[in-house]
């Protein structure tokens, strides 16, 4: 018997699932993860399918709308606690690159793209853009880029289709163009043209160092300057009145 306070404050549950090779959000062969987000792209009329198979590859995510396709790889590891874990989540971002790559690669013929949409359904007439990404469970490593292929972050995706919002200190700000959500939304959102790109404008550089003999050892890094997000938020967002609760 374990008293309910030490499994509240250790890692024990967390050293279990990886001890056995267990994901807290992965049961019932079937990733949790990934159908919260298909579920999102639906609830704003997009054509979904997932864990798409084409040929030898697998696709996690692929959605349409209104001529703009997009495809998802996503990755869901254990949130790291450390430097040493975070070795475990670039390690599944790599991956994810590289199979977002071998995608582009197939895409990039022309007869292989249309063989490709006549599997979906899509006609290929009806395809005016094509947009890739790798999705991340946890936040770390969200915005990191390779070869024009951006890492998201899961929860920051689902809330941005389902409404758009965020809040800063009262004050809540619209990041759709208009007030319904449109796919050239998602387009900005994955170019890091709303949201996606505020926490790097707004980031401030830190040096310090260490004394060592008649050396010094100097280390970068960073911190989020919060007055300069408002300010982003109140230049490029629209502001909206919320009911007041009494």
């Amino acid at each position: 018997m374990i008293l309910p306070t030490v499994l509240a404050n250790s890692n024990l549950i967390r050293s279990f699932a990886q001890t056995e090779k267990i994901h807290l959000s992965t049961f019932e062969h079937r990733d949790y993860m990934i159908r919260n987000i298909s579920d999102a792209f639906k609830s704003k009329g997009f054509k979904v399918n997932i864990d798409f198979k084409y040929g030898k590859d697998e696709i996690d995510v692929v959605a349409f709308l209104d001529g703009y396709l997009f495809l998802f790889e996503c990755k869901n590891p254990f949130h790291p606690v450390n430097d040493f874990e975070l070795r475990n989540t670039y390690s599944h971002i790599e991956k994810g690159f590289s199979q977002i790559k071998k995608f582009k690669n197939i895409l990039s013929d022309k007869h292989s793209l249309r063989q490709f949409l006549k599997n979906l359904n899509i006609e290929f007439e009806l395809v005016k853009e094509i947009h890739f990404a790798v999705i991340n469970a946890n936040r770390a490593l969200s915005g990191l880029q390779h070869d024009n292929i951006k890492v998201l972050h899961a929860n920051e995706l689902i809330g941005f289709l389902e409404s758009g919002l965020i809040g800063i200190a009262d004050t809540v700000y619209r990041c759709w163009e208009y007030e319904a959500f449109k796919p050239t939304d998602l387009v900005k959102f994955l170019n890091g043209e709303v949201i996606t790109s505020d926490f790097e404008k707004s980031k401030s550089e830190i040096f310090y160092g260490y004394p060592l003999r008649s050396y010094t050892m100097a280390f970068k890094t960073y911190a989020f300057e919060l007055d300069k997000i408002a300010i982003l938020a109140e230049e490029n967002y629209c502001k909206i009145a919320m009911p007041v609760i009494e």
